[in-house]
């Protein structure tokens, strides 16, 4: 009889691939609807600890005050990238959308 369990290693190449062709595809193409300033800001928003995000926390990682954030945020918003979540916080409409802002930024730095 053939043993139709999926080991963790399996599990793990797949989830790899899966990772890769979202990267690839849709949230690169999310991602690149973005100015360089919104990216900077996703990339701040991407680095809280934990989401959603306040502008107060965006605006401290930016080293910008909150009110120049502002406007920001909302064409950001607008773009459908981030909702408004809670009162003057933030989240991504995409989920794991701020581990791939994270995986594009720490690549780049490589290179």
């Amino acid at each position: 009889m053939k043993d139709n369990n999926i080991d963790l290693v399996a599990v793990k190449s797949a989830y790899t691939a899966f990772e890769r062709s979202l990267d690839d595809s849709f949230f690169k193409v999310r991602y690149n609807r973005a100015t360089p300033e919104e990216k900077r800001s996703m990339l701040a928003m991407a680095k809280c600890d934990k989401l959603p995000c306040t502008i107060a926390q965006i605006s401290k990682e930016m080293n910008v005050t909150e009110s120049n954030i502002s406007l920001i945020m909302e064409q950001i918003i607008y773009k459908g990238l981030i909702y408004d979540s809670q009162y003057e916080a933030v989240d991504f409409t995409v989920p794991q959308f701020n581990r791939y802002i994270k995986r594009v930024n720490d690549n780049r730095h490589i290179n």
